[in-house]
């Protein structure tokens, strides 16, 4: 069984976020978008591609929460 299965989806996302953002705590770039090790990067250059599908091995953004949800990031815009 995948460890990652039995973990709810904020939790999975809160230590995403974390190993994204850490280079930038720690000094050594601006922005997850120009730090080569990041799953950003990964989604940046895959969408800027000829075939812009995301790498299969990062899970997929699926949008608002939902009844019978896909596996995946949720994600929620809002207006401010």
């Amino acid at each position: 069984m995948n460890p990652l299965r039995a973990q709810p989806i904020r939790k999975i996302a809160a230590c995403l976020a974390y190993v994204d953002l850490n280079p930038i705590r720690a000094g050594i770039a601006d922005s997850p978008k120009t730090f080569e090790h990041t799953s950003v990067q990964k989604r940046i250059r895959a969408a800027k591609s000829d075939t812009p599908y995301q790498p299969d091995y990062l899970l997929p953004f699926v949008g608002n929460p939902r009844k019978n949800q896909p596996d995946g990031l949720q994600f929620q815009l809002q207006d401010k």
